[in-house]
């Protein structure tokens, strides 16, 4: 069973890639255990220092010497949105909560999972799930929002969904790209960059609504009345038949049938830029972003003008996050089209 399990490994069927922050030697005890256990599931990509480690003395640990040293806790941030990295596990001396905490807080934001090696004794952390990497046991501090198979089920739930409303909706799609190419002059697609899962741009798709603008990523949100709005858009913004090219989207893997709103970096409500509003924002981009969601059936859609606005949409889709199953999925699919009938504030 081992030497399958050990063959397994080497081919990357089970890879984990994982990276160690800390210094001294907690971090090389764990990372010698790593590289010696015939029958752990993942890969290190290497060490990094927080904010308060010494990255020389780091590198010049003896035991850490096969295993490179990337930097500081920057470096690490930007290697996870790049997706090269699945888990954090923390490996700190004892008597180093604090420390421990402020690496927790500057990765909260991120889609991986945050372990603790605890030097024995050391923390008090007593409430957090204690695992084991072999027979080295960890705390998780921070999971994925979505486990492997959850995140395996939903994308097959998107796939499916989406292919089967683009077979159905393929004539009204047509008829409405017509509509807009003899309404205005001017592309039937509008595409805009926004912010995706972990906080990677992507381009979204939508049917165009507005006359034309020299700059699409200038972006003000559209308000009652808005003059830039066509004829034609007007309709499809009321009926929300704008929004079907992000089936495509959700065909690509950009995004979910259901999920938090993607919003363009430059959205802001009262002068401030989302993420500026709140700290937590960011953790919304842990899943993919949705055609619609949680916050949209319950009433936060349209122009978000005021911070108590974005705040009770961002309420909404942590909800979502925290409780996401497929049967929740499809009762807000089930909602938006009650809720796009009945809308007021979509313009």
């Amino acid at each position: 069973m081992a030497t399958a399990m050990t063959g397994l490994r080497r081919r990357g069927v089970f890879d984990q890639r994982s990276a160690v922050i800390g210094t001294g030697q907690q971090a090389a005890e764990l990372v010698r255990y790593i590289t010696q256990h015939k029958l752990l599931t993942l890969s290190l990509t290497g060490f990094y220092c927080d904010d308060e480690s010494e990255p020389l003395d780091f590198q010049t640990m003896p035991q850490g010497g096969a295993l490179p040293y990337r930097g500081n806790i920057t470096a690490l941030l930007t290697a996870i949105r790049l997706g090269a990295i699945d888990r954090v596990i923390i490996a700190l001396p004892q008597g180093q909560e604090n420390r421990a905490r402020a690496i927790v807080a500057r990765l909260s934001d991120t889609p991986v999972e945050i372990r603790l090696a605890p030097a024995s004794g050391g923390f008090s952390w007593t409430q957090n799930a204690v695992t084991v990497l072999g027979e080295w046991p960890v705390l998780t501090l921070l999971d994925w929002p979505l486990s492997r198979g959850q995140r395996l089920l939903k994308a097959t739930e998107d796939r499916l969904l989406s292919m089967l409303a683009l077979i159905l909706l393929a004539p009204l799609m047509l008829i409405v790209a017509i509509a807009i190419k003899l309404d205005s002059p001017g592309p039937v697609l509008f595409r805009q960059k926004r912010q995706g899962y972990n906080c990677r741009d992507f381009e979204i798709l939508k049917f165009r609504t507005m006359q034309v603008s020299g700059d699409a990523d200038a972006v003000v949100q559209a308000r009652r009345n808005d003059p830039r709005v066509t004829a034609v858009g007007a309709i499809l913004r009321r009926t929300s038949l704008d929004e079907l090219p992000q089936l495509l989207n959700v065909l690509l893997g950009h995004m979910s049938m259901v999920g938090p709103r993607p919003h363009a970096v430059s959205t802001r409500a009262a002068g401030r830029l989302f993420g500026e509003i709140s700290q937590s924002y960011p953790a919304r981009h842990n899943v993919k972003p949705g055609m619609t969601g949680w916050a949209q059936v319950c009433g936060w859609r349209g122009e978000t003008h005021s911070e108590e606005q974005l705040l009770r949409r961002l309420e909404h889709d942590l909800y979502y996050v925290r409780n996401w199953s497929i049967w929740f999925d499809l009762r807000i699919l089930a909602q938006t089209v009650v809720t796009v009938l009945r809308q007021q504030n979509a313009y």
